[in-house]
């Protein structure tokens, strides 16, 4: 049984549930946050169309979250 990086592969199975959008670059943090806003906010989408859209932003920053690649140092990124 082959190894594999967890991340990848969550990443992949994120990609079959929704169509992937352009996400802006960000944070491991920021990306986090952006899912759990977008999760939030298809309970108050009316259309069909606007819930779709959410989901998808919400998988997409999911996704980003995931195969972000800068380092993480649990603080801000502002020298004093």
């Amino acid at each position: 049984m082959a190894t594999e990086a967890i991340s990848p592969v969550l990443g992949r199975v994120l990609a079959c549930f929704a169509a992937p959008i352009p996400v802006p670059a960000g944070s491991q943090e920021f990306h986090q946050a952006m899912a759990m806003r977008a999760a939030q906010l298809v309970r108050q989408c009316l259309s069909d169309e606007a819930r779709k859209r959410m989901k998808q932003e919400c998988i997409a920053h999911l996704r980003a979250s995931l195969l972000n690649n800068e380092p993480h140092f649990g603080g801000s990124n502002v020298s004093s």
